[in-house]
C-alpha cells in the first residue's frame, strides 16, 4: 500500500512558516526537523504538533 505524502506546516525560528509535502515516514519526519521527534498533542482533535526533541 502507498502512502499519500504528508502537507505540513514548518516553522523555523527567525523565518516565516511555509508549507511543504513530505513523505509519511519516520525518517522524512526526523530530516525535517535534524533529528529525533516528539509529538505533541495540545488539542482535543487529531492535529498534533510535531518537533525536534
Amino acid at each position: 500500500m502507498r502512502r499519500m505524502p504528508m502537507k505540513v506546516l514548518i516553522v523555523e525560528p527567525g523565518k516565516y512558516p511555509r508549507e511543504a509535502d513530505i513523505e509519511h515516514t519516520l525518517e522524512a519526519e526526523q530530516a525535517v526537523v535534524g533529528g529525533t521527534i516528539e509529538a505533541v498533542y495540545p488539542w482535543r482533535d487529531s492535529a498534533c504538533i510535531v518537533c525536534n526533541a
